[in-house]
């Protein structure tokens, strides 16, 4: 089988946030992009839903990928003694 080299530009930060994602998922970026091209072969078009999706927030999307670092066991999860101390910790507040 013989291979080619594709070139694309995309931004710096997307780039080092999808890497992040796909080495917590034991892929490279050259595995994800052939991946994604055998699958837009196989479907005859892209391989998922191009349409305005909602947007969520900084915030949730950070609560998100937390909670995934957390899951996969990459930072531990945070642990409270008591209801006051976590809705503190939520609200930002100290004593």
């Amino acid at each position: 089988m013989s291979t080619t080299t594709v070139n694309a530009r995309v931004e710096t930060a997307d780039k080092k946030e999808a890497t992040d994602v796909l080495e917590g998922l034991g892929l490279n970026m050259t595995t994800a992009i052939n991946m994604f091209l055998k699958q837009v072969i196989k479907r005859r078009g892209i391989p998922f839903d191009v349409s305005e999706q909602p947007r969520y927030s900084d915030e949730t999307m950070e609560a998100i990928y937390e909670a995934r670092l957390i899951a996969e066991g990459r930072i531990p999860a945070k642990i409270y003694t008591s209801t006051k101390e976590a809705m503190d910790d939520a609200w930002g507040e100290d004593d």
